[in-house]
C-alpha cells in the first residue's frame, strides 16, 4: 500500500500558552507547563484551578490616590484579597503614600534638598519606580523603621493583619527566654540586635483564623422600668457583698443604649438581670409563669458563654459575664458546670495578664480597677467551687501578685479633682473594707486546701498536716484582729447594728470564718469515723463553729433574705 493511501493523521492543535510562571521567567523559557491565570483550566487532567491575583505596587502618586479612593468608595464596596502576601502590600503602599504626604506637608520640604526626589519613596514627584517582576515585598528597613528587640509585644505584634492587644508573656517563657538571650548578645557584642526581615507567612493571622464575622446577637432585654429595678436589686443584694461591678460606670453604660451597641456589655446586662430576678417578686421574669425556680432563664438562655474562636483578648466585660454565670449558676442544680466555666474565666484573665502586678507608680484607672475586682471575684469563686467539689484549683497561690482593691466606694472613683480620686473620704467607713477582708479571709482558707487537700501522701504526712492545722488557726486568730471596726469580728458580733449594709456585712463575714474553721478541720473528723485517733479536738472545733454559725444565719434571715453566695456555699454545713 503506497503512503499516498493512508489518510494523513489527525494533530491536534498546540494552544499557546499565554502566560508563564515566575521560575520560567526566570529561566527565560518559551513555554511552561503551567498555566498561570486568577481562574484556568489544566488541559490535562481538565482540573479548574485558582490562584490569588498578583498585584504590582502602584507606580506613581496617580495610582495611590486610585487605591485610596477605591477603599473608601460608597458606591462599590472595595473586595479585600485573601492573600496576605497581597494584603501586605497593600499596607506597605498605603505607608508609602502617607509617609510621601507627611514630607510633602512639612515646612522644611520645599526647603530641603534631601526631601525633593527620594529614590527610596515611590511616590515621590517625577519619580518612577522600576515595576519588580514578581510580587513586592517590603523587606529593607532604614534604621528608625526597625524594630527594638527590648519591648517583646513589639516584637510579637508585628505584621499582623489586625491590630490585637499585647497577651502576657511569664517570666518562664520562651519568649522572655529569647529575650534575654538577645539582651546579653547585644551586651557582649555592644551593638543593638535589630530585626530586619520577617516571612509575613509566620506572622500573620490569616483570614480562616480570624473570628468569623456573625451577626450581633438580637437580645431580648426587659423593659427600662424592669431593668432599673433589676439593676438596683443586683447592687443591693448581690454587688454589695461580691463587689464585680463598679455602679456609675454601669449605669452610665445603660444610660447611653451601649447594651444595645456592644454585644458583650448586653450580655452582661443580661446576666446581671438574670442574677437579680432571682430576688425579685416582679413575675416578668419567670421564663415559666408557674414555677418560681425559672426566673431570671429567659434572661441567661440568650448568652453565650464561649465564643468560636480566641485568637483576640478576651475584654473586662467577658470576664464579668464569666463571674455572673457562676454566681447564677451554682444556685441551679447544675452547679458543678461553674467548676468548667471558672477554669476557661481564669485562663482567659491569665492571657491579659491582670493576674500579676500592674507596674510601679501606676495610677488607678476604673478599668483597671475593673479587671482587679474581677480577678478577685474569680479568685472567691475558685476557692469556693474547690470546696464544694473536691477538685483542684484553677488559681495557684503561688501565681499571682496582683494587690488587693483599693478601699475606696465606688462614688469616690472619679472626682472632680483628679487627685482626690479613688481615695475615701476620713472618717467614713468604708463599704469595700469587707470585701478586702474576705479575700484575706478566703486567702487562708486557699493555703489551707493546698496544704490540707494532698492526693499525694507519704507516711509522715499525719504530723506534717497537724502542723498546718495550728499555723492556719494562728493565721484566723491574727485575721479576727484585722476586721474594721463597722463590720465586727466574731467576738464582737452585734446582731442589732442599725446600718443595714453593715449588719449583712458583718454576718457575711463572720459566718464565712466559721465555715473556714469546719473546713479546716473536717479531714480530721472523717479520721475519727476511721477510728484513728486525732490529737486535735476537731470534733469540737466543728460543733462550736457549726453552733455560732447557725444563730448568725438565723439572725440575718430574720432582717432580709440571705444575699451572698458564698453563704449559699456554708448553709449545708452547720445545719448537718
Amino acid at each position: 500500500m503506497n503512503e499516498d493511501d493512508n489518510p494523513t493523521p489527525f494533530k491536534r492543535a498546540k494552544r499557546r500558552l499565554q502566560n508563564a510562571c515566575d521560575e520560567c521567567r526566570k529561566r527565560k523559557a518559551q513555554k511552561c507547563p503551567i498555566i498561570i491565570a486568577p481562574i484556568a483550566w489544566d488541559l490535562e487532567f481538565r482540573a479548574r484551578i485558582a490562584l490569588p491575583w498578583k498585584r504590582r505596587p502602584p507606580n506613581s502618586l496617580a495610582d495611590a490616590q486610585q487605591l485610596v479612593n477605591s477603599i473608601l468608595s460608597t458606591s462599590k464596596p472595595f473586595i479585600v484579597p485573601r492573600d496576605t502576601q497581597t494584603v501586605h502590600q497593600l499596607l506597605v503602599d498605603l505607608a508609602h503614600y502617607a509617609r510621601s504626604l507627611e514630607r510633602r506637608a512639612s515646612p522644611s520640604a520645599s526647603s530641603s534638598p534631601e526631601h525633593t526626589s527620594d529614590p527610596a519613596d515611590p511616590f515621590c514627584l517625577g519619580h518612577e519606580p522600576p515595576t519588580p517582576a514578581g510580587f513586592y515585598i517590603h523587606t529593607e528597613m532604614s534604621p528608625a523603621e526597625e524594630v527594638d528587640l527590648n519591648n517583646i509585644k513589639d516584637i510579637f505584634g508585628l505584621l499582623t493583619l489586625e491590630e490585637t492587644a499585647p497577651r502576657h508573656f511569664g517570666p518562664s517563657s520562651t519568649v522572655k527566654f529569647i529575650h534575654s538571650v538577645l539582651f546579653l548578645k547585644q551586651r557582649i557584642k555592644g551593638t543593638k540586635e535589630r530585626v530586619s526581615r520577617k516571612r509575613p507567612q509566620f506572622w500573620s493571622i490569616y483570614p480562616w483564623q480570624a473570628e468569623r464575622v456573625e451577626p450581633p446577637p438580637e437580645y431580648i432585654f426587659p423593659s427600662n422600668a424592669l431593668m432599673h429595678e433589676l439593676v438596683d436589686i443586683f447592687f443591693e443584694k448581690i454587688n454589695a457583698y461580691l463587689p464585680l461591678l463598679h455602679r456609675p460606670t454601669f449605669e452610665k453604660c445603660i444610660a447611653d443604649d451601649l447594651h444595645r451597641q456592644n454585644s458583650q456589655f448586653g450580655a452582661t446586662v443580661l446576666a446581671v438581670c438574670a442574677c437579680a430576678a432571682r430576688y425579685s417578686n416582679n413575675p416578668q421574669v419567670l421564663a415559666d409563669p408557674t414555677e418560681e425556680l425559672s426566673a431570671g432563664w429567659h434572661y441567661f438562655r440568650q448568652v453565650r458563654l464561649l465564643r468560636p474562636s480566641f485568637v483576640s483578648l478576651a475584654t473586662v466585660y467577658e470576664l464579668q459575664l464569666y463571674c455572673l454565670a457562676c454566681i447564677f449558676l451554682y444556685s441551679t442544680t447544675t452547679p458543678e458546670a461553674c467548676w468548667t466555666l471558672l477554669g476557661h474565666a481564669v485562663r482567659c484573665a491569665q492571657d491579659m495578664g491582670i493576674h500579676r502586678s500592674p507596674p510601679k507608680h501606676a495610677k488607678p484607672t476604673v478599668e483597671s480597677q475593673l479587671l482587679n475586682r474581677a480577678f478577685w471575684c474569680l479568685f472567691v469563686i475558685d476557692v469556693v467551687m474547690t470546696g464544694a467539689v473536691g477538685r483542684p484549683r484553677a488559681i495557684h497561690p503561688d501565681e499571682y501578685d496582683v494587690p488587693l482593691p483599693i478601699d475606696c466606694d465606688d462614688e469616690y472613683w472619679e472626682t472632680a479633682n483628679p487627685e482626690d480620686a479613688f481615695k475615701q473620704p476620713p472618717g467614713k467607713p468604708s463599704s469595700i473594707s469587707f470585701w478586702i477582708s474576705f479575700i484575706k479571709l478566703f486567702d487562708i482558707l486557699a493555703f489551707s486546701q493546698l496544704k490540707m487537700c494532698i492526693v499525694r501522701k507519704s507516711d509522715t504526712d499525719s504530723e506534717w498536716t497537724e502542723r498546718n492545722v495550728m499555723e492556719i488557726d494562728s493565721r484566723l486568730n491574727a485575721w479576727v484582729d484585722t476586721i474594721p471596726e463597722h463590720h465586727g469580728p466574731p467576738v464582737k458580733w452585734d446582731p442589732n447594728r442599725v446600718n443595714n449594709l453593715f449588719f449583712h456585712q458583718s454576718a457575711i463575714l463572720n459566718m464565712t470564718y466559721y465555715w473556714v474553721q469546719m473546713q479546716v478541720h473536717r479531714p480530721f473528723i472523717i479520721l475519727i469515723q476511721k477510728e484513728i485517733v486525732s490529737p486535735l479536738p476537731s470534733q469540737a472545733i466543728c460543733a462550736n463553729a457549726a453552733r455560732s454559725c447557725c444563730h448568725i444565719m438565723a439572725a440575718q434571715h430574720r432582717r432580709d433574705v440571705i444575699s451572698h453566695p458564698v453563704t449559699l456555699v456554708g448553709m449545708p454545713c452547720p445545719n448537718v
